[in-house]
């Protein structure tokens, strides 16, 4: 029975199960180096989302165009598998109630800005489509007299 597993590779080779423990302990910590990285990276882009929530909310007009222009280049340079969840944590950061209040702004750039940042972020997003209904009715009204106001 001893001569069986021997025979069928448990302990025939030790130099070669030291080389394929060497390998999956290499393997394991690359993997586990990857998974460090994209935490961080997750941590970065979600402090980086939080800043632009904040410019909005209490920015100066200036800061304010250039954090919804920021949106609007995150999400459309997003790739389309992760554009969703980015449009979501834009979304949970509490950036549209501030860039609705950008289309009533005597600023055109401000307008345009927050115009087309918003329709960056509700296309094809169910939290901006379900979870903001408020934001929604105030935004047509407001598109409206932002409409009006470029003829």
């Amino acid at each position: 029975m001893g001569e069986e597993l021997v025979g069928e590779g448990h302990g025939e080779n030790p130099e070669e199960e030291e080389e394929e423990a060497e390998v999956l302990e290499q393997e394991v910590e690359g993997r586990r180096r990857e998974v460090v990285r994209l935490e961080k990276w997750k941590q970065k882009k979600q402090t980086q989302m939080m800043e632009i929530g904040e410019k909005l909310s209490n920015g100066d007009l200036h800061s304010q165009i250039l954090a919804a222009r920021e949106i609007r280049r995150i999400v459309r340079s997003s790739s389309s598998s992760s554009k969703t969840n980015i449009r979501s944590k834009f979304v949970a950061v509490g950036v549209i109630q501030p860039l609705i209040s950008m289309l009533s702004s005597i600023s055109l750039d401000a307008r345009e800005a927050s115009l087309l940042a918003l329709l960056n972020l509700a296309v094809r997003n169910e939290h901006f489509q379900e979870g903001s209904c408020r934001a929604r009715f105030q935004f047509f009204p407001l598109f409206g007299t932002a409409a009006f106001k470029f003829q």
